[in-house]
């Protein structure tokens, strides 16, 4: 059966289908997961291994070495990098995009299996796959006091294990969350601090105690015993349960006396050694994050953690005179963004409503179309729930894209009716054949637009990904703008559009339908005019084309990755003096929050006085605003801190202000910048990656020191990784004396255990203490050695002689690295470049390569043996525009191929391809616009909108094409001059209609600022000025160029016979 007619004849079943996709599609959007930015796919697999007290170079020998070994063979590994650091080793694995990570994961597994053996205490490797950790925390939280609390605020870090026991498992039952982490806390522990003297008195040696605590502290299992009719465990029970039964632990027997532990050390509760330090406003805290499980809903699961953190605050901090107090929160910018995206929307779709009032000047024409509206964007959910997406920015900027073009199929199919029936046919007679005359060129034009998306969808890169959303989305809301216009149209036209005179203020449109009139009858006789020779119309093509393909290559802009977005948050990276104590790190806190600490006391920024606001040194943009929340986190060999805005549309300025609250520090550098919306999640940001390695480290380290001062002076300086690579943190080294060690019967290894014990203290076991298990860890009385006790500490040997330790060791101050990379096994250092405001990154790359690094390397300040390459974003923008561009071609092809099934022709579709570089240079000159009033620069995102311009340009040359060919069909002696003449103005109505909806309901996405609104501000801006150009173009080209294609066919034809 015909559709339209089946359409036409059964009202209440289309009715009933229209309100089915509309209860679906409602339905729909409350069962979407929302997030902030679609999900990404990382084939990254990182390994974490965690060796308590040892250095970075021990983990490197020791751990990264022997993984590196077994890992570098897996199948499908694109890159293996490794950082050890005091105390752990991380291995990332980056995969080729097509690796199965579930396979992914076994293989590394496996490969770990063969590594074959560590040293004692080194945990089991951590394996995990994708973007894991703080990075993915939707929410952060402090634990501070409460008003007039009796906690001590230095305090405040011991409440570390409290948080770990009995906070974390409550916060991760809420609904969605997958993990909650704690930072900058102490956990609780057994310290047993030994007096060596003591114990050399004894004969007994510290290696004595610990081989004591752990033959004593363990459990047995012996098996069943059967005793009568029962079946009975049997269980030999040696475990610790009270402190006191550690002190009274039998260490061994000396001279025929039980010596017991408490007669050498002290045993009691304290707290692991603070070696972070974390502070908010001025204050020690506890930092909390919660990161959610994939696939859930942040708005559901933000508010379930947060009805959580309130009842943990009621049930269990403030009595204690505590609460935990939210800092960060993912969904304030979700909200604000997607507020936005929506507004846009709605103001968008009355744009266009509008259009088609002034074009069809009647209430109920207008109402037949812009239902095409709410219809197609409701329905296009039905579409993303499908596919399994999710409700992002990006997504929801598809539907407001989709907004003006889910109405031209509708403008063309009621135009059409409506010309019918000026003929005067009935309005049935005139609903069927207008649709039916058409349905072939909407079908063509929308499977056009559908088309080009197929290759954007299957690009894998990490940013490639970022495009299947709005790639689904446009062609869910244009799928179902087909649907209605074959069916729900023509329908409702029968019933509705019943009048053709235009009668009062809607009849000439305030005089405005004249001047259409002569507009149109003015563009008519041009091309006419055009048209009447063969060397005008030539001429027309070869000009107006070639004009177009060379301003297009003179203002095509430079690129750069993906933009930054507009987050409030400030985070800056510092590097300081290598060695660093925790005391430094405090003493650097106090000073950075002295400067800051009259930013943070206001309600809004307008209360602090002009000279806090526009300082002498701030020759910024803009003003400084105040501080809603400063946060300052040193780790073991660096720190890092942050601060948000109480203004979220004022957040860069910031960064100025923590540079300079840094500068006056000595040996102090901070790098700071506003956090960009794919930081971590996809590439980081704009940021160059130049990486040095070999491996000769001292090789590598000068020649990142020649390279750093000339890319300083060009693109800004950079930021090192590791950040001292050049000067190393004070070590001291303890030699043993082979010869003299073995003379007394001592090893290495346990010289090196009995150091650590007086430095550190070393854990030797586990207690447990209602229910919490904690570490034991033999420690020495009176806190750490210095060098001078050391070299005097009194060793029990086991040939019976007590010596110093100084007897058979020699120590040494020297330097040695806090951190050490690698690159595909070879030792490394990696330069991160933020190109200056106001250079693409394309330019950056260029700039770093060519002009640095090459004549570095041409100057031998780069030696042979050390490798140096651009990655991060760098390497991803190459791999994201190779894949854009051949994808370019394929939709080309892909839209050419179609255009030949529709006019069975492969000559014809030639002519209407043409109109691709006309929108071109309209695209490129939207996006230099506005470019002038923001920072809007040409990513790859903003590529996407070229590829949406193949699909959508192309359908006002189909309009004109299909009604040319069929005006010749119809009336073959007219001949051809007059059939492209009428195509032209009988179509020029319903493409200005569907040129000025889609541009007006795209518009508000380029115009109005705010949360979100960089992620498509430049798609935006190149869609609508390509279909400005293009339908403008198009008018004069394509009929010029289809009259010399069809004088060239027929002339052809005509000698063939």
């Amino acid at each position: 059966m015909n559709p339209v007619k089946f359409a036409i004849d059964r009202p209440v079943t289309v009715l009933v289908g229209v309100i089915l996709v509309i209860l679906f599609g409602t339905l729909a959007i409350t069962t979407l997961p929302i997030q902030l930015t679609p999900n990404v796919d990382k084939p990254v697999v990182t390994v974490a291994t965690f060796w308590e007290g040892a250095s970075p170079n021990e983990v490197e020998r020791e751990i990264v070495d022997e993984q590196e070994e077994k890992l570098k063979s897996i199948p499908g590994l694109i890159e293996m990098t490794s950082t050890a650091v005091e105390g752990s080793a991380t291995i990332e694995l980056e995969f080729g995009v097509a690796k199965d990570m579930s396979r992914a994961l076994l293989d590394v597994n496996e490969k770990l299996r063969q590594v074959p053996s560590y040293p004692e205490n080194v945990d089991e490797p951590v394996v995990s796959s994708g973007d894991t950790g703080a990075a993915a925390a939707i929410a952060w939280f402090i634990l501070r006091r409460t008003k007039d609390s009796p906690v001590d605020p230095d305090a405040i870090i011991e409440w570390q294990t409290f948080l770990t026991e009995e906070v974390k498992p409550r916060l991760e039952r809420a609904e969605g969350i997958a993990t909650v982490g704690i930072i900058g806390g102490v956990d609780r522990e057994v310290h047993i601090d030994v007096d060596p003297s003591a114990l050399a008195a004894r004969k007994l040696s510290l290696g004595d105690v610990r081989d004591a605590i752990r033959r004593r502290n363990v459990d047995v299992s012996a098996g069943d015993i059967e005793l009568g009719k029962r079946t009975n465990k049997i269980r030999t029970v040696g475990k610790f349960e009270s402190l006191a039964e550690i002190e009274g632990l039998l260490v061994s027997q000396r001279d025929g006396q039980p010596v017991y532990l408490r007669d050498v050390a002290t045993v009691k509760f304290g707290y692991k050694e603070s070696k972070r330090t974390v502070r908010s406003l001025g204050q020690p805290a506890i930092a909390v994050n919660a990161s959610r499980e994939t696939g859930t809903n942040i708005i559901t699961v933000m508010s379930a953690l947060q009805a959580a953190v309130t009842d943990v605050n009621d049930d269990l901090l403030r009595p204690e005179g505590l609460e935990l107090v939210q800092v960060y929160d993912q969904t304030d910018y979700i909200y604000s963004a997607i507020d936005l995206v929506l507004q846009n929307l709605w103001v968008g779709g009355a744009l266009a409503i509008l259009v088609l009032l002034l074009f069809l000047r009647q209430i109920r024409s207008t109402l037949v179309v812009g239902l095409a509206i709410p219809i197609s964007t409701i329905g296009a959910f039905l579409g993303l729930v499908a596919l399994g997406r999710n409700l992002n920015v990006i997504s929801l900027a598809g539907l407001a894209f989709a907004v003006g073009m889910v109405v031209d199929n509708s403008i063309v199919v009621l135009e059409n009716i409506y010309r019918h029936r000026q003929m005067g046919k009935t309005a049935f007679a005139a609903a069927y054949d207008g649709t039916s005359e058409v349905w072939g060129a909407v079908v063509a034009s929308t499977l056009t637009t559908l088309a080009v998306f197929i290759p954007v969808v299957f690009v894998q890169e990490e940013a490639g990904q970022l495009f299947a959303d709005i790639a689904i989305a446009i062609s869910a809301a244009v799928f179902m703008s087909l649907i209605v216009s074959v069916l729900f149209i023509p329908m409702l036209s029968a019933r509705l559009v019943a009048e053709t005179s235009h009668k009062g203020i809607l009849g000439n449109m305030f005089g405005l339908v004249p001047l259409a009139e002569k507009f149109t009858n003015g563009v008519t006789k041009t091309v006419l005019w055009i048209n009447a020779s063969l060397w005008r119309g030539l001429a027309t093509v070869v000009v107006i084309v070639g004009l177009a393909v060379g301003i297009s290559w003179f203002l095509a802009p430079r690129m750069n990755y993906l933009p930054n977005g507009n987050q409030n948050l400030v985070f800056g990276f510092m590097i300081a003096p290598p060695g660093s104590s925790r005391g430094e790190f405090d003493r650097i806190a106090h000073q950075i929050e002295t400067t800051l600490a009259p930013y943070w006391g206001v309600e809004k920024s307008a209360d602090l006085p002009l000279e806090l606001r526009k300082p002498a040194w701030y020759q910024g943009p803009g003003e400084i605003p105040g501080l809603e929340n400063f946060f300052f986190v040193a780790l073991e060999s660096t720190a890092f801190l942050g601060a948000r805005s109480l203004d979220e549309n004022n957040v860069a300025p910031i960064a100025s202000l923590l540079t300079q609250a840094a500068q006056s520090i000595p040996g102090i550098m901070l790098f700071a910048s506003q956090r960009s919306l794919f930081e971590r999640g996809v590439g980081g940001g704009s940021t160059i990656d130049l990486e040095i390695s070999g491996y000769d480290l001292e090789a590598n380290k000068n020649a990142a020191l020649a390279l750093m001062g000339p890319i300083a002076g060009r693109l800004g300086f950079p930021r090192p990784e590791p950040s001292n690579f050049a000067l190393g943190a004070p070590e001291l080294q303890i030699r043993v004396d082979e010869a003299r060690a073995a003379e007394l019967g001592v090893t290495s290894s346990e010289l090196g255990f009995v150091v650590r014990t007086m430095v550190d203290g070393s854990k030797v076991d586990e207690f447990r203490d209602r229910g919490v298990t904690l570490d034991v860890k033999l420690r020495p009385n009176g806190g750490p050695r210095g060098a001078t006790a050391l070299e005097e500490l009194p060793i029990w040997t086991p040939v019976g002689r007590q010596v110093a330790l100084g007897s058979v060791a020699s120590l040494s101050v020297t330097t040695s690295p806090t951190e050490i990379r690698h690159i595909e096994e070879d030792r490394a250092i990696r330069l991160k470049v933020t190109p200056p405001p106001g250079m693409d990154l394309a330019t950056a790359m260029d700039v770093l390569d060519n002009e640095i690094v090459k004549p570095a390397r041409g100057s031998g300040a780069i030696p042979k043996s050390v490798r140096t390459g651009l990655s991060g974003t760098a390497d991803k923008l190459v791999k994201t525009r190779e894949a854009l561009g051949g994808n370019f071609l394929l939709a080309l092809v892909i839209t050419y191929l179609l255009l030949a099934s529709l006019f069975e022709s492969f000559l014809f579709p030639f002519v209407i391809m043409l109109s691709v570089p006309l929108a071109a240079v309209g695209g490129i000159a939207g996006l230099r616009l506005v470019g002038m009033f923001s920072d809007q620069q040409l990513d790859v995102l903003t590529m996407l909108g070229f590829v949406i311009l193949i699909g959508t340009v192309v359908n006002n040359a189909i309009l004109i094409v299909h009604q040319a060919l069929q005006n010749v069909a119809a009336d073959p002696d007219s001949g051809i001059d007059a059939a492209i003449g009428d195509s032209v103005r009988t179509r020029i109505r319903p493409i200005f209609m569907s040129t000025l909806t889609s541009v007006l309901g795209m518009l508000p996405l380029v115009l109005f600022p705010g949360a979100g609104s960089e992620l498509y501000r430049g798609l935006g801006s190149v869609v609508v000025g390509g279909l400005l150009a293009s339908t403008i173009f198009t008018l004069f080209v394509v009929p010029a160029l289809f009259r010399i294609t069809w004088v060239a066919k027929s002339k052809v034809l005509a000698r063939a016979r």
